[in-house]
């Protein structure tokens, strides 16, 4: 079985799982919009059984029978395509198979979207929590910043060597403190 879906654009279907075929025996295949199997499902919104497929391969595997099944959701359309290749045996893919393979396609298009909205969801949870924290971090280097304006401006007006280093020291302290509020920061929006 191989399981393609759309790409983010919505124009070229790639490869996203596959099972009972070895990732070196795909290598190479690129699905193409001109498949007559992959194409015939994605535009009929139907399955296709093609029981004789002359001049198809999948890689370096060569089609002798394929049942390829749209995957669509309400929210999206079709997103994609369950496709069963060379079917063990001599028999040929039938009406009830892809009656069977239209469910599991169905059943397939929920579980990804309801994957999609929970990575989209969590994403925007993260993005509210990182402008949360940047207001919080750009509030609080606000401080460090007013310290170290006026201890440069009074190691400017200072003649004594050793104020000027006591204010140098207070200056490194506060960077050394928005460094490490900027590095939380990063840390946390890296995840």
């Amino acid at each position: 079985a191989i399981l393609y879906l759309l790409d983010e654009r919505g124009s070229a279907l790639t490869i996203t799982s596959t099972s009972g075929l070895s990732p070196a025996r795909l290598k190479g295949y690129t699905p193409s919009s001109t498949d007559v199997v992959l194409a015939g499902a994605m535009l009929s919104g139907k399955p296709v059984i093609t029981n004789e497929a002359p001049d198809v391969t999948r890689g370096k595997v060569v089609v002798r029978r394929a049942l390829a099944a749209p995957i669509i959701t309400k929210s999206s359309g079709t997103i994609g395509v369950l496709e069963l290749i060379n079917r063990h045996g001599k028999s040929a893919f039938t009406s009830t198979d892809a009656e069977a393979l239209a469910t599991v396609a169905s059943q397939a298009g929920r579980a990804i979207m309801a994957e999609r909205e929970r990575t989209e969801r969590e994403r925007a949870e993260r993005l509210t929590t990182i402008g949360r924290m940047l207001s919080g971090v750009v509030h609080d280097l606000r401080t460090p910043l007013t310290l170290i304006s006026g201890y440069t401006e009074l190691m400017a007006s200072s003649e004594e060597p050793a104020e000027r280093e006591r204010y140098a020291r207070s200056v490194v302290k506060q960077i050394d403190l928005m460094t490490a509020m900027t590095k939380d920061l990063l840390a946390f929006a890296r995840g």
